[in-house]
């Protein structure tokens, strides 16, 4: 969330793969907010039901794939 690349990461927790980093290293709802809404945004903003219902389903989808 600060910034920091993935390998860097990886290093730094001794952690033998990226895979790792992706278990342990979360992500803030917030965070992930704010780059859905960066990434996203168009002439037009998502309403914030929308964004709210597309973030807690892609947040469900990344539990499931753990």
């Amino acid at each position: 969330m600060k910034g920091v690349d993935p390998c860097t990461l990886q290093t730094l927790s001794g952690w033998r793969s990226l895979v790792m980093v992706e278990r342990y290293g979360h992500l803030s709802p917030d965070h992930i907010r704010r780059a859905v809404e960066k990434q996203l945004r168009g002439p037009w903003p998502l309403p914030a039901t929308e964004l709210d219902s597309n973030l807690t389903r892609l947040q469900d989808e990344a539990s499931r794939a753990l």
